[in-house]
């Protein structure tokens, strides 16, 4: 698998992860389970550096500058 997510965007994400597992945590139900399953989207990303969208869609934030 090639790599197509940056650094930067990797930081991004594992925050976003982050923020969606406590509002998780916080709502539960339907909404609660939702929030948790985008955050493990979001954090395979960040552990693969990878991200299916960003392939099809010809992203790359790899080697971005700042």
């Amino acid at each position: 698998m090639k790599q197509n997510v940056g650094t930067m965007d990797r930081v991004a994400r594992a925050a976003l992860s982050g923020a969606l597992l406590l509002g998780a945590l916080k709502k539960g139900g339907k909404a609660g389970t939702l929030a948790a399953f985008l955050a493990g989207i979001f954090l395979s990303s960040v552990l693969s550096s990878y991200c299916p969208l960003y392939e099809i869609t010809g992203i790359s934030t790899v080697g971005k500058p700042i």
